[in-house]
Formats: C-alpha cells, structure tokens, sequence
C-alpha cells in the first residue's frame, strides 16, 4: 500500500512540475536560458583552459628533456608533475 501511495504522490509531483514548466513566462525562459549558456561558457572555458595547461606543460617537459635545464614555471608545484611526467615517459 505504500508503494502505492508514494507512486501516486510521484506522478502528482511530476504534473505539478509540467504544469509549472509550460507556465512559465517569458521572461522566466529567458533568465533560465541565459543561465544555462553562461554556465556552458564557463564550462568550455575551464575545459578550454585545462587542455591549454596540459598541452603547455608537456611542452616545457619536452623543453627540459632536450636542453637538460630547469624551466621557469609560474607555480613551483609544477615542477614535480613536469619532472614525474619526464619520467614516466622514459
């Protein structure tokens, strides 16, 4: 019986959620959609970026293989995964 009961409270949720859906205004899809590019933007632009910092990195891992010298990294922490990822590829 309870299975019952929770089963018709979902399908009334689920009306209530398409009935609020097709009401919306305007002005409601607008904010809506507008937030949903924002945060796509904000999603490929931190894709965007991670991709740049790996392709970035192993150009200065492929640097210090070729010239044998430390290279000059804006944080210090980066030198050990340049160095660990040197090492795993040799």
């Amino acid at each position: 019986m309870n299975h019952l009961c929770c089963r018709f409270q979902h399908d009334l949720d689920e009306q209530q959620r398409q009935r609020d859906q097709e009401n919306r205004t305007l002005g409601q899809k607008f904010k809506l959609y507008t937030l949903r590019v924002i945060i796509n933007l904000f999603v490929v632009a931190v894709l965007a970026g991670a991709c740049y910092l790996i392709y970035w990195t192993s150009l200065k891992a492929l640097d210090v293989s070729w010239s044998g010298r430390v290279p000059l990294l804006p944080f210090p922490w980066m030198l050990g995964i340049v160095v660990g990822c040197y090492e795993l590829t040799c």
